[in-house]
């Protein structure tokens, strides 16, 4: 997974004390946890992390496969403090699951690995999306200053989008 500086900045929990070695993503946990600390891997234009290596940082544990429960579309307001939760309208979770397919913004772009083995891209149909926004509540997750560094943001957060008791 790739952490650009503006997530790196973001969430500084993703890169604080992360040690300074080259390629952190080629490494084990166990060989990262006996690194030296350091701020070099934080100053590179992408650094790129594996997905266990993600969850440690966060303090998260893996799941081998979880309900979809909810569908979250964070913001990052820079005008705002702390966070805020809002559900939003089943038209709109589904208008921006179109908008944000595979994350890439409209026009041509050269294919994926994937796309040039399966024949091409190709666009869900709306109608995948219209279905998965009426299955699943979605929610707008408004990220201003400060929001990470809240203790127990994560619980909160799992608790306004999940209700209390929903987590697994």
């Amino acid at each position: 997974m790739t952490v650009r500086p503006p997530t790196a900045a973001a969430f500084p929990e993703l890169t604080r004390g992360l040690p300074a070695v080259e390629r952190p993503y080629l490494h084990t946990l166990a060989e990262l946890a006996r690194a030296r600390p350091g701020a070099a891997s934080t100053a590179r234009n992408d650094l790129s992390l594996t997905p266990a290596q993600i969850l440690g940082r966060l303090g998260a544990e893996a799941r081998a496969a979880a309900p979809l429960a909810a569908i979250v579309f964070p913001e990052i307001r820079r005008d705002a403090d702390g966070s805020a939760v809002a559900r939003l309208a089943e038209r709109d979770v589904a208008a921006r699951i179109r908008a944000n397919l595979y994350g890439s913004g409209p026009g041509p772009r050269p294919p994926t690995v994937f796309e040039d083995a399966g024949g091409g891209f190709v666009v869900p149909p709306p109608l995948l999306a219209d279905a998965l926004a009426a299955a699943v509540p979605g929610y707008r997750v408004t990220l201003g200053g400060g929001a990470y560094d809240q203790p127990g943001f994560a619980a909160r957060l799992l608790d306004a989008v999940l209700g209390e008791g929903g987590r697994r």
